[in-house]
């Protein structure tokens, strides 16, 4: 009787190969995007903070290793204009009143998932803004508190009544802006809120209402913590943009916007780089600077903001 050997197979197996396959044709896409317009684009940038470009007189530029002249160069722009120095806490309260903005988001998909009065109808007014173009809605809006409300308060006042928006009132143009601002991302934020409750099983709430627990109760103990990772990435998302949101300055006055004093750091860099796609090369070096920096403050602010957040989800 012959002896059967049984050849262990060597290599690898079609099934296995033809997932290894799939997976590389479908990662590759992703990877050569982080690849070039994260790794190449920040290395880039990381590069032209160290360079200056010098003109020949005939148009051209040429470049030099500048050291950290660039960087000298931001922090005294920041300590001598008192208008940079304002930028920053103008930043600072745009992120505080995002922070207030998910607060109130996160009470009122609550109000809108019990079903109570006229959510429906608050639902559709935030949406609002989500559904027309921004350009369409700053129009509306700028014309709205630039006319009709100062028309209807100088009828019941008795007395004329500046526009609200190109008031020289600085603080009182700060907060009809920063009201669209929070108006327009408020609908977004509520949005996935309401779906993030809509996915809490019935079977919970129920539970809840035999215990006897009330609706604040039952937000705090069983909303709250069951929502808490879109929670955690909408605070994370507001990190990362603490210097770069601008606001919606740039739809409100293009590159015009001549009170300095209500910049945001995100304005007055998307300002200097549209500037500097106009004027030429020779500005570039000091925008990837300031960049640089603000990668630097808000890197470690987000992945601590992260780690936190994570940890008092788990509890």
């Amino acid at each position: 009787m012959k002896e059967i050997t049984l050849k262990k197979k060597t290599g690898m197996g079609t099934i296995k190969r033809n997932k290894l396959t799939f997976y590389i044709v479908c990662a590759a896409l992703p990877i050569l995007q982080f690849c070039i317009f994260y790794i190449g684009v920040n290395f880039n940038s990381i590069a032209l903070s160290f360079k200056k470009y010098v003109s020949d007189g005939n148009g051209n530029y040429y470049y030099t290793f500048a050291k950290f002249e660039n960087y000298k160069k931001l922090f005294k722009m920041f300590a001598e204009q008192e208008y940079l120095q304002k930028s920053i806490v103008n930043s600072l309260k745009v992120f505080l009143f995002t922070m207030l903005s998910i607060v109130f988001s996160v009470s009122f998909a609550y109000y809108i998932s019990k079903k109570h009065f006229f959510g429906k109808t608050f639902q559709v007014f935030l949406f609002v803004p989500h559904i027309l173009s921004a350009v369409i809605m700053v129009t509306m809006y700028k014309y709205f508190v630039e006319n009709v409300i100062p028309d209807v308060l100088s009828t019941i006042l008795g007395r004329k009544v500046n526009p609200l928006l190109s008031s020289p009132n600085r603080d009182q143009t700060f907060a009809v802006m920063i009201f669209f601002y929070i108006w327009a991302s408020f609908g977004t934020n509520t949005m996935l809120f309401c779906g993030g409750i809509n996915g809490i099983s019935e079977s919970i709430f129920d539970a809840a209402k035999v215990d006897g627990a009330s609706e604040p109760r039952e937000f705090i103990s069983i909303v709250i913590p069951m929502i808490m990772p879109t929670i955690t990435t909408l605070v994370v998302v507001a990190i990362a943009q603490l210097f770069t949101q601008q606001m919606h300055l740039f739809t409100f006055w293009g590159t015009d916007f001549r009170e300095k004093y209500l910049y945001t750091i995100g304005y007055y860099l998307y300002n200097m780089t549209k500037k500097a796609g106009i004027s030429g090369i020779a500005e570039y070096p000091i925008i990837a600077t300031l960049g640089i920096c603000i990668s630097l403050v808000t890197i470690p602010l987000t992945i601590i903001a992260r780690k936190c957040l994570t940890k008092i989800g788990n509890r």
